[in-house]
């Protein structure tokens, strides 16, 4: 990344080609990045995976539907189409059905010999 900004250096506006600015910009991209990682790993500890996967698969069809409105005039691949609705719509039927029978059948269970944190085997047996 190092290498890019710095052979990018000369082709950008006098005002934004020095390295404090470049180097800020950076840091910064770092950081954010860092206690977007964090808070993601905490979010998969206390909520589950299910959970967070349904949250990630509503960031990429938001994503998703930003991008077609923003950038459809400009490129021809990223409009939203009738197939591209129908592909969205299966993937998030495919994730709610996933969660739903997820979440009913642990509501079923409880765990066997659970006695407080640790790395062993847990059985699940009926209630």
């Amino acid at each position: 990344m190092l290498c890019l900004t710095s052979l990018s250096l000369a082709f950008l506006p006098a005002p934004l080609s020095s390295q404090e600015v470049i180097f800020t910009c950076l840091f910064f991209a770092i950081f954010f990045h860092a206690l977007h990682m964090i808070s993601y790993f905490y979010m998969v500890k206390n909520a589950g995976a299910v959970s967070v996967g349904v949250l990630k698969a509503s960031q990429a069809i938001g994503i998703f539907l930003v991008s077609a409105h923003e950038f459809c005039d400009k490129q021809l691949s990223q409009c939203f189409t009738y197939e591209r609705a129908f592909a969205c719509m299966v993937v998030c039927a495919g994730v709610v059905i996933y969660s739903v029978s997820k979440t009913r059948r642990r509501k079923g269970y409880k765990r066997k010999g659970y006695k407080g944190k640790g790395k062993g085997r847990v059985e699940m047996t009926k209630v």
